[in-house]
Formats: structure tokens, C-alpha cells, sequence
């Protein structure tokens, strides 16, 4: 952990060092802050700089969010305090509160972004999984599932679902829901349930979700995700060790899996439905993510439905409040509402793992279609091997983890229409039909995952909504008060982005993937205006390497350092190249050993009609075209073009005791290019030279 504390220390030294131009007023404040982060790393070591100052850096933005101090004691153990204030930076936190704990009206924008910068710096750093937090993670997950209502019967779980109309509460259905949300908005202890008519949500979601039209499944276009996948060993993707059952209901295996529409197969796989692999993934010291690998067939098919879901929602009216594409409109919306108060943030917590299978087929129980699609490509069991104490093999009773295609798409159309109906019962407009205000209304609120934003005087209502179907509001990243907002990365203090520049990575190790991380990160910093830091964190790399890094942006491409003065290569070594006849300079730049795990049979050239490579014939600048196709078992040439709609076989019906039949393969294509086939693994960074023309 050597390296660690000295990285730590050195962007520490580096930030005040920053600080100390900006606020030559409070240099001595500032330096008995060094000393103390100084004793803090030798005597706690990186917990404190990864753990209590994230947390001492939430109750700062609680604060800001409140407009004064929170009660002192909300601040984290380790962060000590003089009179019930916190004595560590509170130079700096003068510049933004006055002595009282009162938010200024004149409060530094840069003290702020200054404040969150050394308290959330190291938020995110990715170290090494603590056994006890795993567990605790592991713990978690099973305790949410626990918590969660079983499937309806006949659905979820059956291979063949019988969706039925649902009324009343979405999980608990016509009762009224068993555990009360406390308190509500006027004053008296109810259930939600009691207080709102939830057929007036029933209703909303069967208008709105009837916009996407009808699924044709034969239309669909299947594709792989970047993800690892559930089937251990190298594989290619394109070949189906299983099709269960369950998904060939709704999803032929030779439509979708082989393209053989003949009556014959080399192999058929096995109808056995697979678990998802339960994985621990790096996120903070706090604790690992948990992600799930997905048995190919079914991510195959989930990625089909994505696609349909991206396709259709643009024109539709949820299409007002969701934008799959980029996260902008979300952040421009936080840094609106920071400054004129007009919209609330909320996160959820753990909100894929809540998200039950009740919930989803409440809302989308208008479109029998679109939930056949998602039953039947869903992984109903999900297999983990991270700790003994736990079930091996668990079936699931949320719609789907992180790692399902349809994870995000799916909680984003949740969380909209819920928060719409909020919106709607915080004006006491749950019953106005009308086409034109409810298009508004769905213009007024922003989804995107689990990151939510609506109106100001609907965060009540949508944090009561959202409990009451079992998901959990995080309170300390949701924001309503009078001048901080946070969503999708974007933090913002009175209209003026605050964001602080994160370590994702560990320190620099000598590899290239740590080297690419580092030059990243300082690269924030400066553009942030931590100038000094930056170039202290720069030089824990050799020199020969630091030697090697061009100033200017990206556009000349490689990897270099940042500046706001553009793209300066005269200083630098040039070389000759006699075929352009131009000067050219070094830079670093990185790639990756590319290894591609080529199919067996025929997953080849299923590959091929599936990913559709656009590449040009540099000769006849016409995309390329299969020319020629030959059996393997008789050697005989096929040409032309004998693919229709993408599906491919022998004509007539199969020969008795024939063993492998339709065993065909790419040949030669008219036009070149550089797609390959086979599914590819990439191996870590590997640093290079790129030529760059002067």
C-alpha cells in the first residue's frame, strides 16, 4: 500500500498547493489541513481518504443542499470538531458558510468545487475487496431478494405465462399493502395505498405503453454485448450451447440461433435453461459491485428487445422524458435546477436489485407482446460461488440484475411512468386524460437509469410513490433544497458545474493500463484548474515516459497532455518519411492484443450476416457481397447470392441417415475489409508509437 500513500500524499501536497494562489488569506489554516491528511495517512491509512472524507464530503453537499450545517452529529467518526463544527478545512468552508453554519449568499463557487475535490477525490478509487465487505455485499443482495414479493403465479416462472389483468397496489395487488410509509404529506399516518387510486397508474401505463406498437418478433435483430457471459471457457458467441426451452417458445432456435430454416442441424443445443454467474466487481473500498453474466442465448435475445425498446420509444410520448443515447439533457437539467430550484434529483439505491417482477408486469400488462419477449429471454435462476454461507444456485424475484441487456431500458420506463404519476398526484391531476397536457407533463420529468428529476413540488410525492413499489430513495444523493443538484454525473452548486475530478484507478505500476489512467486523471485535474496537482501527480511517471507525452489535445491522436493553448509539437523530435515526403513526430499511444476465438460449423458465417460489416470495396466502392458459399461434406461451389432475409439452408426436405448436413462456409467475398470473424477477447493495455504529421 506503499505506493497508495505516496500518491495520496503527492495529489494532496498538490491541491493545497493550488489553493494556497486562490486563498492566500487562510495559507495557515491550510497547512495545519495538510498536517493533519498527513497524520491521517500514517496512522489510518487509505480508509480514511477513500471512506471518511467521502462521507464527510456528503455531509457537505447535504448541507449546501440544505442551506445550513447539518446536526453535527451526522458528521462521520474521524473528522474532528471544535465547538460542534468540523475543524478540518474549515478555512475553506468559511468561504462558503459564515460562522453560524449558514449558507452565504455570496458563497465561493470554487471553495465549493475546492471542498468536494478534497473529500471525494478518492470516492471511487478501485482497491482491493476487503472479505468482510464482500461478504457484507453478498449479504445485501440476498437480504433485497428476500425482501422482494414472489412472482405471480403462472407468469415469471412458468415456461408458458398466463398474464392476467392486475388491479389495485402493484405488488400486493387488490389488498391494501401490508407495511405502512409513515407519515404522509397532510400530516396524518396512511398508506399510500389508502390515500391514491392506483388504478388511475394502471391506466397511465396501459395508455403510454401502447404507444410502442405491436412486436414483431420476426423483425427483431438480435446482437452480443461487449459482457462476459455466463458459459465458462473461450467460446465463441455465435455458438449456443443451450436454447432453452423457454426462449424457443417465442424464439425459434433456427430463426434466431442457427439460420438453418431446413429440418436439419449439425447440432442442436441443449434445451436445459442455464443460471447467470453471479460476479464481484471493483467500485470503492465500501464495498464490490455485483453483476451477473447471462447464458449467451439469452443475452443474444435480450440485446434484440433493446433494440426494439431504442427503436420505438424516440417517437413515442416516453420518448419527452427518456433519451437512451446521452446523458446531457439530465446533466443541463441539474445545472438549471441548482440555480432556479425548479427540479428535485433523486437516485435510487440498489434499484435494479428492487425492482421486482410484479412491479414490471403492473406496468407493462397492456402489451402481452413485450412481456412474453422479456419472460421468455429472462434468466430466471442465478448461480454464486463468491461466498458458502449463501444459496449456490437462488431463483430470482426481481425482473433482472445488472448484467441483463434489459436492465436499464426496462427500470428507465418504470421510473418514468411512476414519476410522471407522481407529478400528476401532487397536482391532483391523476384523472385528466387529456392527450396534449399528459405529453407535458411527461416533458417536465427526466429518466435516465436510476437518476430522476422532477418538478420541485412533486419530489415528496415521487419518493412516496417509489417506496410504496419497494424501491429505496438514497437520501444522501438526492437533492431538493436550495442550491445543490446532482444526476448522471453532473454536481452543481448554484448553476456552476462542481464536479470533482475522481480516481478510478490504482497508482501507476508500470503498466500501460495504469499509465493511460493516470495521464487521464491529471488531465481532469487540470481542466478543472488544479494545475499544480496535476503536475504533481504527472511526475510519479519516468521520466522517459513524461518525455514521450505531447501537449496539446486529442485531435492529433495517441495520448498526451491537455492544454488550452492547442497542440505544440515543435520542440519536439522530428523524422522524415520519403514516401509523403512530410516531417512527422512520436507519440504514446495504446492498443490491444486482439485474440479472436473462431467458431465451429457454422457460427461463422451466422456472425457475418448478423453484425453486417458496411465496409466499401476499394474497387468498386460497392458494399461487399458474398460471391461464393461451399459445402464442406461434397466440395460443391455455390454461387450467387442464395441468402434470403438473412436465413440460409438447402432447399428440400432432409436425407434419410444423412449425419452432418448444411455444413457450409464463407468462401470469398467480392471487396475487402477488416472484419473478422469470431468472437474477440482483448488483452490488457499494450503502449505503442504513433506517427503524428507536422
Amino acid at each position: 500500500m506503499k505506493s497508495y500513500e505516496t500518491f495520496v500524499m503527492t495529489l494532496y501536497e498538490g491541491i493545497f498547493e493550488d489553493a494556497a494562489i486562490h486563498l492566500t488569506d487562510i495559507r495557515s489554516s491550510m497547512e495545519l489541513d495538510l498536517s493533519y491528511l498527513r497524520r491521517a495517512i500514517e496512522q489510518r491509512g487509505l480508509a480514511f481518504f477513500t471512506l471518511t472524507l467521502p462521507d464527510y464530503g456528503h455531509w457537505i453537499d447535504r448541507s449546501l443542499d440544505h442551506g445550513s450545517f447539518l446536526d453535527k452529529a451526522e458528521i462521520p467518526r474521524g473528522i474532528p470538531l471544535y465547538h460542534g463544527r468540523p475543524r478540518l478545512f474549515w478555512g475553506i468552508l468559511v468561504k462558503v458558510f459564515d460562522t453560524d453554519g449558514v449558507l452565504r449568499p455570496d458563497a465561493d463557487h470554487w471553495c465549493v468545487l475546492l471542498l468536494r475535490t478534497l473529500t471525494q477525490s478518492l470516492k471511487k478509487l478501485e482497491v482491493p475487496v476487503r472479505p468482510l465487505a464482500l461478504k457484507k455485499t453478498v449479504k445485501e443482495f440476498f437480504d433485497v431478494e428476500e425482501h422482494l414479493p414472489k412472482s405471480h403465479s403462472l407468469t415469471w416462472d412458468s415456461d408458458i405465462p398466463e398474464w392476467r389483468c392486475r388491479r389495485g397496489h402493484p405488488l400486493q395487488g387488490d389488498s391494501s399493502p401490508s407495511s405502512s410509509i409513515g407519515p404522509d404529506l397532510f400530516g396524518r399516518d396512511s398508506s399510500l395505498g389508502d390515500l391514491v387510486p392506483w388504478d388511475s397508474f394502471r391506466k397511465l401505463c396501459g395508455r403510454i405503453i401502447s404507444e410502442l406498437g405491436p412486436l414483431d418478433y420476426w423483425e427483431l435483430r438480435p446482437k452480443h454485448g461487449p459482457g462476459a457471459v455466463s458459459e465458462r471457457g473461450w467460446i465463441s458467441k455465435y455458438e449456443y450451447p443451450t436454447w432453452p426451452r423457454k426462449l424457443g417458445l417465442w424464439f425459434p432456435y433456427d430463426w434466431f440461433g442457427s439460420g438453418n430454416l431446413s429440418d436439419c442441424f449439425e447440432s442442436v443445443p441443449s434445451v436445459r435453461e442455464p443460471p447467470s454467474r453471479l460476479l464481484a466487481v471493483p467500485k470503492t473500498q465500501k464495498g464490490p459491485r455485483l453483476i451477473c453474466a447471462e447464458p449467451i442465448a439469452h443475452q443474444w435475445m435480450q440485446q434484440s428487445i433493446w433494440r426494439w425498446l431504442r427503436d420505438r420509444i424516440p417517437t413515442s410520448t416516453l420518448g419527452r422524458s427518456i433519451s437512451f443515447e446521452s446523458q446531457e439533457a439530465s446533466q443541463l437539467w441539474a445545472l438549471q435546477a441548482s440555480h432556479d430550484r425548479s427540479m428535485a434529483t433523486l437516485d435510487l439505491s440498489a434499484a435494479s436489485d428492487r425492482l421486482s417482477t410484479r412491479l414490471v408486469e403492473y406496468v407493462f400488462q397492456s402489451h402481452h407482446d413485450l412481456l412474453d419477449a422479456m419472460q421468455a429471454s429472462r434468466t430466471r435462476a442465478v448461480e454464486q460461488t463468491i461466498d458458502k454461507e449463501f444459496p449456490k444456485l437462488h431463483v430470482l424475484r426481481k425482473f433482472a440484475t445488472m448484467g441483463s441487456a434489459l436492465t436499464f431500458p426496462i427500470q428507465s420506463i418504470v421510473f418514468t411512468l411512476l414519476s410522471v404519476w407522481a407529478l400528476r398526484l401532487s397536482e391532483r391531476r391523476e384523472h385528466d386524460w387529456h392527450k396534449g397536457r399528459l405529453r407535458q407533463d411527461f416533458a417536465r420529468v427526466r429518466v435516465f437509469g436510476d437518476d430522476i428529476i422532477v418538478p420541485i413540488h412533486a419530489y415528496g410525492w415521487t419518493k412516496l410513490v417509489l417506496h410504496e413499489c419497494g424501491l429505496l430513495v438514497n437520501s444522501s444523493k438526492s437533492f431538493e433544497g436550495v442550491s445543490f443538484r446532482e444526476s448522471c454525473g453532473m454536481d452543481a452548486f448554484r448553476g456552476v458545474d462542481v464536479t470533482p475530478a475522481r480516481v478510478h484507478k490504482p497508482p501507476y505500476s508500470g503498466s500501460a493500463t495504469s499509465m493511460a489512467a493516470l495521464v487521464e486523471y491529471t488531465n481532469n485535474l487540470y481542466k478543472k484548474g488544479f494545475w499544480h496537482a496535476s503536475n504533481s501527480v504527472l511526475h510519479l511517471l519516468p521520466r522517459i515516459v513524461r518525455d514521450n507525452l505531447v501537449v496539446g489535445n486529442a485531435e492529433v491522436g495517441g495520448i498526451g497532455l491537455f492544454s488550452f493553448g492547442g497542440t505544440d509539437l515543435r520542440n519536439r523530435k522530428t523524422f522524415w518519411d520519403p514516401d509523403l515526403q512530410r516531417d512527422y513526430t512520436l507519440r504514446l499511444a495504446f492498443t490491444t492484443r486482439v485474440r479472436s476465438v473462431r467458431g465451429r460449423n457454422n457460427s461463422d458465417l451466422i456472425q457475418f450476416f448478423h453484425e453486417e460489416p458496411v465496409m466499401d470495396s476499394p474497387i468498386t466502392g460497392r458494399k461487399p457481397r458474398v460471391t461464393e458459399i461451399q459445402d464442406e461434406s461434397s466440395g460443391r461451389q455455390l454461387f450467387g447470392d442464395p441468402f434470403v432475409t438473412g436465413k440460409w439452408g438447402p432447399r428440400g426436405p432432409r436425407q434419410p441417415g444423412q449425419s452432418s448436413p448444411n455444413p457450409y462456409r464463407l468462401v470469398r467475398l467480392d471487396g475487402t475489409w477488416d472484419w473478422k470473424a469470431g468472437s474477440v477477447a482483448s488483452s490488457p493495455l499494450q503502449m505503442r508509437k504513433l506517427r503524428v504529421y507536422l
